[in-house]
């Protein structure tokens, strides 16, 4: 863990132990003054009783607090060990970055040799993490067909595939993470813990088809609950507002059969390093043309 993070989470400590120190110190000297008569009763009544229900309550924020930064150290831990699985993965990609050879661009069939390899590493890094032991991860480009954005797969750790037949596109706009992100969002990257929950507030997929949300009553009925998905792309100017527009390539997704298992604070950063890297060996025949704020 970081030297920030850790005197953050200091400086969380230190006000808990503050708080409780205030609280404990209320009770003793309201007590005190009960006992001793300084106040008249149905004052002194009320008042322990403001301060019981602040008390009650203290415990609790305390009790949450507590819990979410032993599970932050926890996740930060686990980030730590599996930081070897995204420096292997990072190597996979490397072996083919044209800055081995300038004179020679990336093959595309190499390209896809190298993902093949790293994919297993960044699923593994996230499965430790997540400890969710079915994380998958998939590669997708992103290409224009007849004027409408779609995505293909390159890569995918997944072994279980939704059965879809040969015409099967997977179009940009049925695909609620996809869309998100190609149209601007204030954070760089799409973040859902329970996609059953987000069905009821429009959430597209095109391989959730209608047969299996009309059999869909929980997370557990569909191919996955919870995904993270990062643009594989970069900023080639900032227009007169300052904002930038972006030459997008493709996708990174990870996704996971349970809900919850993701944590964007600590998560989205690693995603992103790895949206990046596979930015820079990303090859020249697979580039889409055109820009998009």
């Amino acid at each position: 863990m970081s030297e920030e993070k850790l005197r953050r989470l200091n400086g969380r400590l230190v006000t808990d132990v503050v708080l409780g120190v205030v609280t404990v110190a209320g009770l003793l000297v309201g007590g005190a003054a009960l006992f001793t008569g300084a106040l008249p009763q149905s004052i002194m009544a009320g008042v322990l009783g403001g301060i019981a229900v602040i008390s009650v309550g203290a415990v609790v924020w305390l009790t949450n607090r507590h819990n979410q930064n032993e599970q932050t150290l926890a996740r930060s831990a686990r980030w730590n060990a599996a930081l070897a699985n995204i420096a292997k993965a990072i190597g996979e990609l490397s072996s083919v970055s044209p800055m081995r050879d300038q004179n020679q661009a990336v093959d595309a069939d190499a390209f896809r040799r190298a993902v093949v390899a790293a994919a297993p590493h960044i699923a593994y890094a996230f499965c430790s993490v997540t400890e969710s032991p079915e994380c998958h991860v998939t590669v997708k480009q992103l290409f224009s067909s007849n004027d409408r954005m779609a995505v293909r797969t390159l890569v995918s750790t997944a072994e279980r595939q939704v059965v879809l037949p040969p015409e099967h596109v997977d179009w940009v706009d049925t695909n609620t993470d996809f869309a998100r992100i190609l149209q601007g969002t204030k954070d760089p990257y799409y973040y859902s813990n329970d996609l059953y929950a987000e069905l009821s507030n429009g959430y597209r997929n095109s391989h959730f088809n209608d047969g299996l949300l009309e059999r869909a009553t929980s997370a557990d009925d569909l191919p996955y609950a919870a995904t993270m998905v990062w643009p594989i792309r970069t900023s080639v100017e900032k227009d007169a507002q300052g904002r930038p527009t972006w030459r997008t390539l493709g996708f990174l997704c990870v996704d996971s059969p349970k809900s919850h298992v993701f944590d964007r604070r600590l998560d989205a950063p690693i995603g992103a390093v790895l949206a990046n890297a596979l930015y820079l060996v990303w090859p020249a025949e697979r580039t889409r043309e055109g820009e998009h704020r």
